[in-house]
Parts: C-alpha cells; structure tokens; sequence
C-alpha cells in the first residue's frame, strides 16, 4: 500500500519517505540511516514550515550515497522520489521537467551541505552496537538469549526504527547502542550477571540509568507515532529463532 506523503508535511513521514526510497534505490542499510540522521539534522537547523521535507529527504539519500561511496545516480533519485510521491507516475526523460528536478535537488543538496557546514561525520551506532553485543555475550558466557530468541535480530531492528527520532543525533552513539540493547533487555525479560558494576557503566563511564531511560523513552515515542511499527515489534519479539 502507497502513503499519501504529499498530503502530510511531518519529520516521522519524511524519514519514512526516505527509508522507502532507499530501499527502492537499493542503498545499504548504514547508507539509509545516515541520510535520515543528516535529515534530521538539517531540521535541527531550520524550520518545517520554510522547506519541503520530501526534497531535503531526497537531497540527503543522494549527499549519503555520495559520501558513503554508495551512490545513486541523481536520475534514479529522482524518478523513485517521484513516483514514491505520486506513484504509477511516468519516468521522465530528459527534458524541461526532469532538468527542472534535477536542479531543485542539486539546490538543496548544496543547501543541506551549508547547513550542515559541510560536515558529513556522524558515527552510526551500528558499530557500538555490534561491539557490545559481542562483549556482553563474552561476559555473559552463555547468554540467554541465544537460546530461543531473536534478541540480536530484535536489537538491529530497534536501532533501525530509533531513526526516525530527532534524538538519534541528540546522543551519542555508545549511548544509544547502550539503551538499545538495555530495551531489548527489559523486552524479554533477560538479566546480564553484574558483580562489581552494572554491565553498562562497564561498557561506558556515561551510561546512567537515568539516561539510558530517557533514550528509551524516546524509541517508545517512536512505536506511539506508527501503529504498523509498533506491531512489527510485537511479532518480532514473539517470534522464536529456528534452531535455537
């Protein structure tokens, strides 16, 4: 089923804009966060009401693709923004209409990249996440949740949803990694054996309870937003690995 963007102006919609268009565009998963993180910093910046959230949303895939050595080409970006926009819409050729969209997102590329002040770093927390899924399983020895759950599989899909919260470039990236897996944690009930110190202070001096909370509750906003999501996440979390 298509969604309607054009009849919603909203930074959840817009970031879903860009996950569907990502896919359609066949960019790597970090290459897709990283474009609703820069969109999200963009608006950090500026205001809803001043630009159009769906060709900011198209400027940042195709600045992401760029810098992450991922690239769409500008042609393919703007035939599936489009047709995602106004779907069974037909491909344009290379004339007056197709120059006039190239140019509005070549604009806003430029746009974004001053915005942003042409810094393009953001650490994705994917890699802290993978760092201390493997340090907890050493830690823990025999980790329950290897045994019948999607823990790990559950833990992925969370930080990929946290993505369509403004927060995701409010904390940093242990942090979030951190409550991603303190989430999944209450989620299945699951416990990591502490003697001395609390498995998250161990893996960052920063990771409060308190904090790690307020990051979870923000993933929670997320679930409030989008129905569809908030069942995803019931049926992973139902869900039992084959084999485990």
């Amino acid at each position: 089923m298509s969604l309607a963007y054009k009849s919603v102006k909203d930074h959840f919609w817009s970031v879903k804009f860009i996950f569907e268009c990502g896919r359609k565009l066949e960019l790597k998963s970090h290459t897709i966060c990283k474009a609703a993180a820069m969109y999200h910093r963009f608006f950090k910046e500026a205001h809803l009401r001043d630009y159009d959230p769906y060709v900011i949303a198209a400027a940042c895939l195709f600045i992401s693709g760029k810098s992450e050595d991922d690239r769409a080409q500008i042609r393919d970006v703007i035939n599936v923004t489009r047709d995602t926009l106004e779907p069974g819409c037909d491909l344009l050729n290379l004339g007056e209409e197709y120059f006039s969209y190239r140019e509005t997102i070549t604009n806003a590329e430029l746009l974004v990249l001053r915005m942003l002040k042409f810094d393009m770093t953001y650490h994705l927390p994917h890699r802290y996440l993978l760092h201390y899924l493997l340090s907890l399983e050493l830690w823990a020895k025999t980790p329950e949740w290897k045994k019948d759950m999607p823990f790990e599989r559950s833990c992925w899909a969370f930080l990929h949803d946290f993505h369509f919260s403004p927060a995701i470039v409010t904390y940093k990236p242990q942090l979030i990694a951190i409550s991603i897996i303190f989430y999944a944690l209450q989620c299945y009930g699951l416990q990591i054996p502490t003697e001395d110190v609390q498995w998250y202070e161990a893996l960052h001096p920063e990771a409060t309870v308190t904090q790690l909370f307020t990051i979870m509750d923000s993933l929670l906003e997320v679930y409030d937003n989008d129905k569809e999501l908030s069942q995803d996440v019931q049926s992973s979390l139902q869900a039992k690995v084959p084999g485990f």
